[in-house]
């Protein structure tokens, strides 16, 4: 029954940080976000130059739901407004790590072969804590 009410209280994903801080579990999930980037070392302060602005960033609220449709978590995730930023100033490259679809096709191939179960997989963090150049025997400059 208590499930139950959360899900009716907190069926939507809040649009502004104001929406979100009227709610205990969502305040919750921007504590655990933070703490993670602190942990991680995900960001290093620096003094702001004069010549420079700062980046605005916002918070964007999901709700991971299970497989019956029940609220598994609340996630918050903090990203910069890319409308705030300028090529060759605030950034030099973007990259996104992705898989082709080949890959997720052998992927299922081999586990249905091998008669594995397939689970999905949510990564709470996906922040890399090596340079990927230095990881791989190929450099990405």
């Amino acid at each position: 029954m208590h499930h139950a009410l959360i899900v009716e209280i907190c069926d939507e994903e809040p649009l502004s940080l104001k929406g979100a801080l009227a709610h205990d579990h969502w305040v919750e999930a921007m504590k655990s976000k933070l703490e993670s980037i602190y942990k991680n070392n995900t960001w290093e302060l620096y003094d702001l130059f004069k010549s420079r602005k700062v980046i605005a960033t916002k918070w964007i609220y999901k709700l991971k739901r299970n497989a019956n449709g029940g609220i598994d978590r609340f996630k918050a995730r903090i990203v910069a407004k890319g409308c705030s930023q300028t090529e060759g100033m605030d950034y030099e490259k973007t990259f996104g790590p992705t898989s082709r679809m080949t890959t997720i096709i052998v992927i299922v191939v081999a586990t249905t072969i091998k008669g594995w179960k397939v689970h999905q997989l949510d990564i709470k963090i996906a922040f890399l804590n090596k340079d990927l150049c230095r990881s791989t025997s190929r450099c990405c400059h």
